[in-house]
């Protein structure tokens, strides 16, 4: 299918008008709005969407696009894959891979195109879920939107069960658990940061890494809520999860 036809434009249309029609179309069938058999509808058509506007917003790729389909009639409104690609891209005729979906979210955030990269990247995680970065990545996003917190911290979850001894996963969950009232999860993270890696560089910047344990508490129990740590080392806390 060609790409002017999943943007519903005419062939030859302008730059702005490419973005216009993309950002329009991409709004609509952005996979966050819908639930069910309908997600995964709009994922496909997202992808389409997304593909074409690949294309076109390349000067190379668009010359090519505007004389493959100049004289071909339009079928506008659909959104069936692009069955065609420049003939200089060899990569763009075959499925692409969860790490080029990744790396285009990764451009369009760049572009400060928050939405395409949430979608994109999202993509990529339903191809892949077993990557970390991806959820680091989506987290990142997501707070940048001002997201409901709590679907951060499924990002960062996911990340951390990918791997589960980063410590700046750990610090970046534990801010967001403490910021949701749930502090006993926020300083457990905090403790098992500290034991894996005392001397890590966001716990020494704040002081933290050489920072005992309170009087009264063994390691193995674990520190119940930053009450427990005194007002010093709360303080600290906060500074290390707001700075870090």
């Amino acid at each position: 299918m060609n790409p002017y036809d999943i943007l519903e434009i005419r062939v030859g249309a302008t730059a702005d008008e490419i973005k216009a029609s993309y950002h329009r179309l991409a709004k609509m069938w952005h996979p966050d709005r819908f639930n069910g058999p309908q997600k995964d509808e709009a994922e496909s058509k997202f992808r389409s969407i997304s593909e074409a506007f690949n294309v076109l917003k390349d000067p190379e790729r668009r010359s090519w696009a505007e004389e493959e389909f100049a004289n071909v009639p339009s079928v506008l409104g659909s959104s069936q894959p692009l069955a065609a690609a420049p003939p200089q891209t060899k990569s763009s005729t075959v499925e692409r891979t969860p790490d080029e979906w990744f790396q285009d979210s990764m451009r369009a955030f760049k572009d400060l195109d928050t939405e395409r990269a949430q979608g994109l990247v999202q993509f990529a995680i339903r191809q892949n879920p077993d990557k970390a970065d991806y959820h680091l990545f989506l987290a990142k996003l997501l707070e940048t939107k001002g997201s409901d917190r709590r679907a951060v911290i499924k990002c960062y979850e996911a990340a951390l069960k990918l791997q589960p001894k980063d410590v700046e996963t750990m610090l970046r969950l534990a801010e967001h658990f403490q910021a949701i009232g749930m502090q006993a999860r926020a300083m457990t993270l905090v403790q098992k940061a500290r034991e894996i890696s005392p001397n890590h560089k966001l716990l020494r910047k704040m002081g933290i890494a050489q920072m005992s344990v309170p009087e009264g508490e063994s390691k193995g129990k674990g520190i119940k809520s930053l009450g427990d740590l005194g007002h010093q080392t709360k303080a600290l806390f906060n500074k290390i999860l707001r700075r870090g």
